[in-house]
């Protein structure tokens, strides 16, 4: 049998309530599946090296882009057959549902970003890590790892936060197996749930092509506000419940 680790990584104090309705389902995918789970605290950041952590400023999002994959060397190359990584922020409303194919050694994620222009909905595609799967026999991990470190060898801050995820990834997307199904919630797409957009929602869900079968919630807009309405932990619940009710096709 395949040994198989998901593994995450989070703070352990100051945890919103709908985070950790997040990770729990996570959880339970990974046990659904038959698979071990592993969570990481801040310790997470400790194998990040000190000079990549000072020249992107700290920023946890590059950081946190870098440690994944460093973990997932070392989980490979620990008696591991296949890794994958989940953002904390990933919600999973039905366990069963989700499934990742076999028919190649890695994966990356699919990602349809909504955003508006003149009040009209506009989607683009692109490609993040919030999902990564690496077999032991894959070769991505060590390209992307490697590429990694010579973009902030490279780079001087300021930095995007998406500079060695999704801006890196969507530049190299016609290499990339991607994970479909898997939301990404812009803020525009936060407000046009939580309103109840029903048009909208048809829209989104005719271009993902997909149900949701997971989404990314988007911890980073937390308590922003878009067109006057807080991002708050009430509306992350809200729109959580909503998606868990949304019909599969």
């Amino acid at each position: 049998m395949t040994k198989t680790l998901v593994y995450q990584s989070f703070r352990t104090h100051n945890i919103p309530s709908w985070l950790t309705t997040c990770m729990t389902s996570v959880q339970n995918w990974a046990a659904t599946q038959g698979y071990e789970y592993q969570f990481i605290d801040d310790s997470f950041f400790q194998v990040v090296p000190t000079w990549f952590a000072d020249s992107v400023e700290r920023q946890r999002h590059i950081m946190s882009d870098l440690a994944r994959l460093e973990f997932a060397d070392q989980y490979l190359n620990s008696g591991w057959d296949k890794v994958i990584w989940m953002d904390a922020d990933l919600y999973i409303p039905h366990p069963s549902r989700f499934i990742i194919p076999n028919t190649s050694n890695f994966w990356l994620t699919a990602e349809l970003w909504v955003d508006a222009e003149n009040r009209q909905p506009s989607f683009s595609k692109r490609v993040n890590n919030a999902i990564l799967v690496f077999n032991k026999e894959n070769f991505f991990l060590k390209y992307y790892r490697d590429a990694c470190i010579k973009i902030i060898k490279h780079k001087k801050a300021p930095m995007a936060h998406t500079e060695i995820g999704t801006k890196f990834l969507t530049g190299i997307s016609h290499l990339l197996p991607q994970l479909k199904g898997v939301s990404l919630f812009s803020p525009f797409l936060l407000y046009s749930f939580y309103n109840k957009d029903q048009d909208l929602i048809n829209s989104y869900l005719k271009k993902l092509e997909s149900p949701i079968y997971a989404a990314n919630m988007s911890l980073t807009f937390r308590d922003s506000t878009y067109e006057n309405t807080k991002l708050d932990d009430s509306l992350y619940e809200k729109i959580m419940e909503l998606i868990k009710e949304l019909p599969s096709f």
